[in-house]
């Protein structure tokens, strides 16, 4: 599997975010952005508790008085025809991938080298990017994390608590009509999905005992601009500190969602 199967690794990725491509919730809260701070600045404060064998969760910092558990979510992920378990296409490709990567002994001539996989799974777009599957996704991995943080106070009972998604779904539009299909390299016009303020995912965050969650989404990207052509740029990271938390939160109609990835 890809690397990023590592909590560490995904930190590591998240470092490498700038200041401007983060939004901070409040705007210049100083909770959030101290929280910020202590992953870009004073990671050599944390302590990697992310083994098997470790306590939860996944790290922690006594003098930051902080400890923060990583989890992983896409839009590909979802119930299987059994209604058990999780079929998921692309980490099935990228696993077949890996695997004749491997055997073709390509790893042994860059042992050092990090592995970075983008994989066409051959599906058509609304079964490869789904608004449905994003959502639930989300839901079922931070609600299963949410119940496990009884466990983490236990082990640390005077840390604030931060939950970090790596979220790897692509970008998302509530289009102006509903769209069966859509032509390959065509314009949409519509709102961009802004996750942050989607109250199908942040009303389990709010109402959870998380103090600041960090949503961190390096691959929503695509050429936004508003009807008078001028360019949005939506961030690549976002940290809310729960606590503060004000902004309006919208519904999205489902019938309309679809992925600017095609």
């Amino acid at each position: 599997m890809d690397i990023f199967n590592s909590e560490i690794e995904i930190i590591e990725f998240f470092r490498e975010t700038k200041t401007e491509e983060t939004l901070l919730l409040p705007e210049n809260d100083e909770g959030a952005e101290q929280v910020y701070l202590s992953i870009v600045q004073e990671w050599g404060k944390w302590t990697n508790s992310s083994g098997k064998s470790d306590p939860p969760p996944d790290f922690f910092s006594d003098e930051l008085e902080l400890m923060m558990d990583v989890m992983r979510v896409d839009d590909h992920g979802h119930i299987g025809k059994n209604g058990k378990s999780i079929v998921n296409p692309t980490r099935e490709r990228e696993s077949k991938v890996t695997e004749e990567l491997r055997q073709s002994g390509i790893f042994d001539m860059v042992p050092n080298a990090k592995l970075y996989l983008l994989v066409d799974t051959k599906l058509p777009t609304d079964e490869d990017h789904n608004y449905r599957f994003y959502r639930d996704n989300f839901i079922r991995t931070v609600s299963s994390h949410i119940k496990k943080i009884s466990n983490y106070k236990l082990n640390h009972p005077s840390l604030k608590t931060i939950f970090m998604v790596f979220d790897e779904s692509s970008l998302y539009f509530e289009s102006l009509e509903p769209i069966k299909v859509r032509k390959v390299g065509g314009f949409c016009r519509g709102n961009p999905h802004l996750w942050f303020l989607d109250k199908a995912f942040m009303s389990i965050v709010e109402d959870s005992e998380i103090d600041y969650f960090i949503w961190f989404t390096p691959y929503k990207h695509c050429g936004l601009f508003t009807s008078n052509n001028e360019k949005i740029e939506l961030p690549k990271a976002t940290l809310i500190n729960i606590r503060k938390f004000t902004e309006p939160l919208r519904n999205y109609n489902i019938a309309n969602m679809i992925s600017a990835e095609l």
